[in-house]
This record gives structure tokens, C-alpha cells and sequence, in this order.
């Protein structure tokens, strides 16, 4: 009877991290016109010529992480500076190509269009790191 309990135990489990990794999805643009024209919730605060636009997001909530290079090196316009003080909400997906830790360098605040909330990011020389966190499951 346990073995049974905690197979079923198991497999709920499983289900679940199934579910909740299988509604995930990564796309690369090429650039920030191609982004937001091929997907209505990039920002659009994304600058048209940003390059190397990596945006990851889950399906069934808002999280969204973001990176791409800005040839300015400048934050994207709209994007305001974070109040003394403010701590960043922590990013709630996770890749390879996204810094660990990456609340504890957010610069900026972004707006989130057509969401209500806001895109925490910083800036790492022309590279740019911007996530949009939800209430749960925060991971740094």
C-alpha cells in the first residue's frame, strides 16, 4: 500500500513539473522591429534596432525574461531610473542566458504594456537583462 501511496505521490509531482515547464517558450529575434512584430507581448519599449532579442515566457502567466543588445548602451526610452532605496522583485523563470541573481543588479524600472506591473532591468555593457516577475514562485 505505500509503495502504491508513494508512487501516485511520484507521479503527481511529476505531472505537475511537467505542466508547469511545458507551458514555457524561448524565441530569438533577430531585431526589435522583428520582436514586436511578431509578438504582441514584447514591450514596446524594445528599441527597433536592438539585435539578438531573446525573450523567454509562460504561457498561463505574465513571467517573462529578456535579453538583447542596444547599440547605445543606453536604457531603452520610458525606462526610469529605480528610486534609493527600491529593492527589484525577483525574476521567476530562469535560462541559461540569464544572469543569476539579477534582482540585486536591476538599474531600471520599464513599463509593462499592455500589463499592469512593471519590467525590472539593468543594463551589462550593451547587453540588456529585463524580466517581468509575478507574485509566485520568485527564484533568486
Amino acid at each position: 500500500m505505500f509503495a502504491v501511496s508513494g508512487i501516485a505521490v511520484a507521479l503527481v509531482f511529476g505531472l505537475q513539473y511537467w505542466k508547469n515547464k511545458s507551458n514555457e517558450e524561448t524565441d530569438h529575434y533577430r531585431t526589435g522591429t522583428q520582436a514586436k512584430t511578431a509578438r504582441d507581448s514584447m514591450p514596446r519599449w524594445l528599441p527597433d534596432d536592438a539585435t539578438d532579442v531573446t525573450i523567454k515566457l509562460k504561457g498561463t502567466r505574465l513571467d517573462r525574461i529578456l535579453k538583447a543588445t542596444l547599440p547605445s548602451g543606453k536604457p531603452p526610452v520610458g525606462c526610469k531610473p529605480l528610486e534609493a532605496g527600491t529593492k527589484a522583485e525577483k525574476p521567476t523563470l530562469d535560462a541559461s542566458w540569464f544572469p543569476d541573481k539579477a534582482s540585486a543588479r536591476a538599474q531600471f524600472r520599464c513599463p509593462s504594456d499592455p500589463y499592469k506591473g512593471t519590467y525590472y532591468a539593468y543594463m551589462d555593457g550593451k547587453t540588456l537583462y529585463a524580466w517581468f516577475p509575478t507574485a509566485l514562485g520568485a527564484r533568486d
